[in-house]
């Protein structure tokens, strides 16, 4: 995550703890007291490295708004079910953290947030033997291509970049928009799905691999 900002509207709670638990960052964050005085600054011009961490329980986030923001968006809240699964007129995706959040969950949600943006510009990802476009949603091998959904495609890419095992409440957290422990079929479900589906079409039959730490690629 080298080189990103963090613009963190109305949360000095949020910049206090990660200035305390992480100095090297502090060159890299913004504090705004609202969103207008960051709709005003140079930040929201900084596509290529920079995210907006807005607290929809704090003030509630409009089309309107999204359509002046030129920078992906990460909301914060307590509500699972706050609809901001809305695009922006950038095609920025909007990305949600349920509160209350460990601070190393809200880190791999920033990271995920930045590669899938720098992903969508790019459109082609290398995951381990294959090419993944990001735009059709179809990952590749010898000229043979397998269709997969959104949430197929975040899983990879969040197993890509995180680059160690990571633990299925993680990942809950990180490509689902909820860290309920309860919910740890939810992964496993697709896990599995994924493994069948690489199988049937490239006969590969361990693209997602596990161990006692956790799943990776």
């Amino acid at each position: 995550m080298d080189n990103i900002i963090l613009s963190i509207i109305n949360n000095q709670t949020l910049v206090d703890i990660i200035q305390e638990l992480h100095p090297n960052w502090s060159k890299k964050i913004r504090p705004y007291e609202d969103l207008q005085s960051f709709l005003l600054s140079a930040d929201n011009n900084q596509i290529s490295n920079n995210i907006l961490i807005f607290d929809i329980d704090e003030k509630s986030l409009t089309k309107d708004d999204l359509a002046k923001i030129k920078i992906p968006v990460i909301c914060l809240t307590n509500n699972l079910n706050e609809d901001v699964n809305f695009y922006s007129l950038r095609g920025l995706r909007v990305e949600k953290i349920l509160k209350p959040f460990k601070i190393n969950i809200f880190f791999l949600k920033v990271k995920l947030c930045q590669s899938k943006n720098k992903f969508q510009e790019m459109s082609f990802v290398k995951i381990s033997n294959y090419q993944l476009d990001t735009n059709k949603r179809e990952i590749i091998r010898d000229k043979r291509k397998l269709k997969l959904t959104e949430r197929e495609v975040d899983l990879l890419i969040f197993l890509k970049e995180t680059k160690t095992p990571v633990i299925i409440n993680e990942i809950l957290t990180g490509v689902w928009k909820y860290s309920n422990m309860s919910e740890t079929h939810t992964v496993e479900t697709h896990v599995h799905r994924l493994r069948k589906k690489f199988f049937e079409t490239f006969g590969e039959k361990n693209i997602i691999k596990n161990n006692a730490k956790g799943y990776y690629i």
